[in-house]
This record gives structure tokens, C-alpha cells and sequence, in this order.
């Protein structure tokens, strides 16, 4: 669900991904546990010696498409969720890197989330207009949405572009949106406890003297983080 302050903004919701805590099967080589899970093979290097008070840069290293790193203790280390972090020591310390990965059975449980099968699989506050043929000002009035290969078709004064994710996808949903509080896009995505779950999409301003202002909701509940786009 998200919530929209300003007017003129194209929005394309894509990935929910799940990533399921496993098991994971372990390897040593060269005296290193290699863990691999996820189509993801993690590996936090070498064991080091360095005197008390000294630095070094980690050298972990992750072979797959991962969504998420983690380098536990964050005790001495000057970014905890980067591969490899600069780590100050003061005693003697074992840092574990933690990786997740996509589901790859599921990766995608968002329905309609290219928008290519047109208005349907989701909810929105704003009102649908249609493309008409010869006319290009279905979009002027606030508070409206549809959902096109290229804004300029029902709004004379937005930019001449395509999607920006290619391949054979065309489509993305176009808001003028409001000032005040309204959902844009909302979907009920069944979800299992003990996982995690990805969230992403892709959004730009048609103008960047009025910023649009966006707000996430899971189950109600707003997210901490207010995206402001410029």
C-alpha cells in the first residue's frame, strides 16, 4: 500500500521475494567452511592474526545473486552490511558473514507486477482513466492513474519515455496523484511466518519542482522510511 502527497509520478511495483531460512549444507576447503544455500555460496576467508588496536578489510566473498549481507559482531567494524568492511580489533574475535538469497521456486509473488496484464490484481484509491485515441489530456486532472507504455500519450506535458526495465515488458503505471493521503497501489500477498521477504519497485518524478512523498504499508502498519523522490 502506499500513500502519495504530490502530483505526477510514474510508479512500477515489481519484486516480493521470499527467502526461507534452511539448513545449510557446509564444504571446507583450505581449511574454510564454505556454506552454501539459496543458489548462494558464502564464505567469510581466511583466518587472520593482526596486533591488538590494528585494522584490516574483511574478505568475504558470496558467488550468487544475494539480497541481503550481514557481517555478525558489528563490534569494530565500520559498515557491518558490506562485503568487505574495514574491522578494528581490540581482542581476539570471530565474525560470521550471513547471506540471503532468493527463493528461487517463488521468486516473484507479486500478481500482475510488470503490469502487463493491465488494470486488475491490484487496488487503488486514485481513479482509472483509459488512453483515448487523439487526445492527450486524460491524465490532467489529480488524484487519477493508467496504465501505458508512455506517459506523453495521455499527458501532453510529461516526458516521451518507456519503461525502464526492457526486455518484452512494456507497460507502467502513471499517477497524478494528490495532497492528500490516498493508496495507489495495494495487493494482499500471502505470506509464511519464519521467512523473509523483499519488497522493492521503481518510481521517478515527472516533476521535480513538486516531489512526490511516499509512504509503504505492511498489514496497516507504516514503514519508518519516508521516500521522498527527486
Amino acid at each position: 500500500m502506499g500513500y502519495w502527497t504530490a502530483p505526477w509520478i510514474l510508479l512500477l511495483i515489481c519484486w516480493f521475494s521470499p527467502g526461507k531460512p534452511k539448513s545449510i549444507p557446509k564444504t571446507v576447503i583450505d581449511g574454510r567452511a564454505l556454506f552454501s544455500s539459496c543458489n548462494l555460496i558464502v564464505d567469510a576467508g581466511h583466518d587472520t592474526s593482526i596486533c591488538i588496536g590494528g585494522q584490516l578489510i574483511l574478505q568475504g566473498s558470496i558467488i550468487g545473486d544475494s539480497a541481503f549481507l550481514e557481517w555478525t559482531p558489528h563490534d569494530g567494524l565500520n559498515d557491518p552490511f558490506v562485503l568487505h568492511p574495514t574491522a578494528t580489533i581490540d581482542s581476539a574475535i570471530t565474525y560470521t558473514l550471513t547471506a540471503l538469497g532468493f527463493d528461487t521456486a517463488n521468486h516473484n509473488l507479486v500478481v500482475n507486477s510488470n503490469f502487463e496484464q493491465g488494470n486488475t490484481g491490484f487496488y487503488s484509491e486514485q481513479t482509472f482513466v483509459s488512453d483515448m485515441p487523439g487526445m492527450q489530456n486524460e491524465m490532467y486532472p489529480n488524484g487519477t492513474y493508467t496504465l501505458i507504455d508512455n506517459p506523453i500519450l495521455v499527458n501532453d506535458t510529461w516526458p516521451n519515455c518507456a519503461d525502464h526495465t526492457g526486455g518484452a515488458g512494456v507497460n507502467m503505471m502513471l499517477i497524478n496523484g494528490t495532497s492528500t493521503i490516498d493508496t495507489v497501489w495495494c495487493q494482499t500477498i500471502p505470506v509464511l511466518p519464519y521467512h523473509y521477504y523483499m519488497f522493492t519497485g521503481w518510481a521517478c518524478p515527472f516533476n521535480v519542482n513538486a516531489p512526490p512523498t511516499l509512504l509503504v504499508s505492511f498489514n496497516g502498519g507504516l514503514s519508518d522510511t519516508l521516500l521522498v523522490f527527486r
